[in-house]
């Protein structure tokens, strides 16, 4: 599937972890709960549908600690990770517009790279980050 076409969800959360975080992504079930260690997740394989207390974790290289994975493609919030990530790094530029004619188009882009379009800011800005890193 083509960047352009791919849905906002957690498959192309985990892409933007993985790729432009360098994070590793798991995907674990919630097994129980324990009072005083919270819940206890175990890994379940890939092939295992999201929901149902299974979701995508992460954590860094230099991190013991699994943490739910950010909703990049579908929150504002956590999109702007990305547009933060690609700005902390010297002479780094990016364009987020919309479009309003029927509905409203978001367009994104990175530096020179080409843009990506998508129905909501945050699928954009993922669009258009993912057509950076998988060039």
């Amino acid at each position: 599937m083509k960047i352009s076409e791919m849905p906002a969800g957690r498959e192309m959360d985990k892409l933007i972890a993985e790729k432009v975080f360098g994070y590793e992504v798991v995907k674990f079930r919630h097994s129980y709960y324990d009072l005083y260690l919270g819940y206890f997740r175990v890994p379940v394989p890939e092939e295992i549908e999201i929901g149902n207390g299974v979701d995508y974790y992460y954590r860094t290289k230099t991190s013991f600690e699994w943490n739910i994975l950010p909703y990049y493609s579908t929150d504002n919030l956590h999109s702007t990770n990305i547009i933060e990530k690609w700005l902390s790094e010297e002479c780094r530029s990016f364009d987020l517009t919309c479009e309003k004619e029927t509905k409203p188009i978001w367009y994104c882009n990175f530096d020179s790279y080409p843009f990506a379009r998508g129905e909501t800011a945050p699928l954009a800005i993922c669009r258009a980050i993912l057509e950076v890193y998988t060039a």
